[in-house]
């Protein structure tokens, strides 16, 4: 059994045609030789054909069958075969009706075509004449089917275009000659919050905010088609421009003129334009997020590096246009890292916004305040009419920051540091200048800290004398040029040697020996001083482990704060004693005031730690520093050293040794050995005996000496000296 095609979903866009039917033929008639003839007729032509001699074979035939044509017979007023034609025409309603009469009246003719038939024929016929006459009905139909196909095709194209544009998130528009929609997609209505009825009529400018108003027109005034129609133009639209409830978007836009065809290859009359503009608000919004965050300091939200090298870089363009000086100015905050390490990120960031805030009340119009990272900020002054312009915003700069912070409770002070360059005369490019300011301002941190200048080629000296003792201290351990000198401690009370304090030398291969305190700030700042701190912790040990009659010497080794803050520095101190042999309990570690600032519960417990072991732990240049009372009860300090520099301002007649007597008493006090540092003359001796000094270093004992003069000393050294009165 065939089956009948279903009926297309009109209300489906997408549904495909279905007007296919079979174009066989069904014969009726109640004569069986009538019907063989017919079947031969049709055979002939190749026209399939079934017969039936009844009206219920018929419809039995048409119930398993899709048929295009019937050829039903008429028996004068036989109502089986008209009902036969009215059934065909409620049931079969596509299929056409051919009726066969031998009535030489128009009776039967017109009963017929009552009844649904089409065609007639009468009986007898001619084959060619009903041949003919099968052959026109099944063209015609073939040319109807034909015109529906298209016809279906045209509405479901229309259909599927209109879906398409209606459910476009795009918006999809017409403008005529004049730029009035004459057409809007529905998707205005997401886009701009009215519908396409609202648009239709109006001027496109209606929609189109005032500063994007002059392109739009000269855009759509091209009238451009084909590859050269207007691409990507960005505009922002509104349902009300000017509208405060009224949200602007931005459009990506395409616009392309329509022309009327012609016979010619030239364009017809221009009829409009015809375009598609899709929403990128949140694409260009955070395109615009993207590009303040590339350019910005998330922090304080002003210009980062690459902000500044691109504004600097203009600077330096219209300078050489102008023949005009162009200014850079470096800042580094002065005892920022002090806050900052004691009182926890969070002071320390909100500090750098107020800094940020000050600092930006001291440009003229057109400056850039960059922020660079850390404390260091960095001031474009564009097109200054001479030197003095920059000192004047310096001299603002340093005074702004003069009164305290409040934050989070604490009045805190800073000062800050400048340095200086300006084009032409320090440089005459981006990278030269800010190197020269840089440089500038590191010489005012080593010689003037709160201070500007400007930059002088003595100072780039200094830096290039830098760069080369970093890149040779990553060489100096492998080739073995570092090497180890002792300073004896004395017991003033017996005159016996008690310690020796382990120091480092480096003897350069080409520059010969570099003292240690030009090498020493260099390595903490590349973090060198972890590997060298620990190869002269290690040789020490070592060494004063071979020297004879040592046993009774304790080791005093000077600690960086960055080993200390190592996680695993407590550690690598138990492996090197381990290693070498060396007791715990003879070794002593010297810390600076400074290092109690920075993270004081993690030093507490390290330094706790190693106390337990039997390391003692002494407080080295103290006075200079800024521990207090309650530091020095918390940690488990027992030597305190006075800076040498109290030292030497013991003179004759003077009583500079104020200061001293303060802290040997404080440090009796608090049970505390104390260490006099830098004891260079008898009267300094004599000073601090009567004071109960316990100890002393210094040249007036001995300067510091290598391992060999160290084993020498001990063994010559008298237990008492006369020249003294020990």
């Amino acid at each position: 059994m065939k089956a009948i095609p279903p009926t297309p979903n009109e209300d489906d866009p997408l549904q495909p045609p279905a007007y296919e039917r079979s174009e066989r033929i069904l014969a009726v008639d109640r004569h069986p030789r009538l019907l063989e003839s017919l079947d031969l007729l049709a055979s002939a032509r190749g026209i399939p054909l079934d017969t039936a001699e009844t009206p219920d074979e018929a419809r039995a035939l048409l119930a398993d069958t899709d048929y295009g044509l019937a050829l039903v017979e008429m028996q004068g007023g036989d109502e089986t075969s008209l009902g036969l034609m009215e059934w065909l025409r409620e049931h079969h309603g596509a299929v056409d009706v051919i009726a066969l009469t031998a009535d030489p009246t128009c009776k039967a003719p017109i009963e017929a075509l009552r009844r649904g038939a089409s065609e007639f024929i009468r009986k007898p016929y001619a084959p060619e004449a009903l041949l003919a006459t099968l052959e026109n009905t099944l063209e015609r139909r073939r040319l109807h089917r034909q015109n529906e196909q298209i016809r279906h095709r045209l509405k479901r194209s229309e259909r599927l275009y209109r879906f398409i544009v209606e459910n476009s998130p795009d918006f999809i528009y017409v403008l005529d000659a004049q730029g009035r929609f004459t057409f809007a997609s529905r998707s205005t209505e997401k886009l701009l919050g009215i519908g396409p009825e609202a648009l239709v009529g109006e001027h496109f400018q209606r929609v189109v905010l005032a500063e994007d108003r002059e392109v739009a027109e000269f855009r759509f005034n091209e009238r451009r088609t084909g590859h050269r129609a207007t691409h990507n133009l960005e505009l922002r639209l509104c349902a009300q421009p000017g509208g405060a409830r009224n949200p602007v978007r931005t459009v990506d836009l395409t616009a392309m003129g329509i022309y009327a065809d012609t016979d010619s290859d030239q364009p017809g009359q221009y009829l409009g334009t015809y375009g598609i503009a899709r929403d990128v608000t949140e694409r260009k919004q955070a395109e615009s997020i993207v590009h303040y965050q590339a350019h910005h300091d998330l922090l304080t939200g002003l210009p980062n590096r690459a902000l500044l090298k691109d504004r600097l870089g203009q600077a330096l363009a219209q300078a050489r246009r102008d023949n005009s000086e162009v200014a850079v100015l470096f800042l580094d905050l002065d005892r920022f890292k002090v806050v900052n390490d004691s009182l926890g990120h969070s002071v320390g960031d909100e500090l750098l916004q107020r800094v940020a805030h000050r600092l930006r009340g001291c440009l003229r119009e057109g400056d850039t305040l960059a922020r660079l990272g850390g404390d260091e900020f960095t001031l474009l002054l564009p097109a200054i009419p001479d030197r003095r312009a920059a000192e004047r915003v310096a001299e603002k700069c340093i005074g702004a920051l003069e009164a305290p912070f409040l934050v989070h409770d604490h009045r805190l002070f800073l000062g800050v540091s400048i340095g200086i360059a300006v084009y032409p005369e320090h440089g005459e490019t981006q990278e030269v200048l800010i190197k020269h300011a840089d440089v500038a301002m590191y010489h005012v941190k080593d010689e003037h800290k709160g201070h500007y200048s400007f930059f002088d080629a003595a100072m780039s000296n200094r830096i290039d004398r830098h760069l080369n003792i970093e890149t040779g201290l990553r060489q100096a351990l492998d080739n073995q040029e570092f090497r180890v000198v002792y300073q004896p401690q004395v017991d003033v009370e017996t005159g016996a040697i008690t310690a020796m304090e382990a120091l480092i030398r480096w003897q350069h291969p080409e520059a010969g020996e570099i003292s240690p305190g030009e090498f020493i700030p260099v390595a903490e700042q590349t973090g060198l001083i972890i590997p060298i701190g620990d190869w002269l912790l290690h040789t020490a040990c070592e060494e004063m482990l071979r020297w004879p009659g040592a046993e009774h010497l304790r080791l005093a080794v000077n600690l960086s704060p960055l080993q200390l803050n190592q996680r695993d520095f407590v550690q690598r101190v138990g492996e090197i004693c381990g290693n070498t042999g060396f007791p715990l309990s003879r070794l002593d570690l010297e810390i600076t005031e400074n290092l109690l600032m920075r993270d004081v519960d993690s030093v507490v417990e390290k330094l706790r730690t190693l106390s337990r072991l039997g390391v003692t732990v002494a407080i080295d240049d103290f006075g200079t520093g800024y521990s207090s009372l309650s530091y020095l009860q918390r940690l488990p300090i027992h030597t305190l050293k006075i800076d040498q520099s109290f030292i030497q301002a013991i003179r004759e007649g003077q009583d500079e040794g104020t200061l001293v007597e303060t802290i040997i008493a404080m440090a009796q006090g608090l049970d505390l050995r104390v260490v006099a540092e830098g004891v260079e003359t008898e009267r300094q001796l004599n000073y601090l005996r009567r004071l109960k000094c316990g100890y002393m270093q210094g040249y007036y004992f001995s300067r510091p000496i290598n391992g060999r003069d160290a084993v020498n000393l001990l063994g010559s050294w008298p237990r008492e000296r006369e020249a003294t009165g020990y």
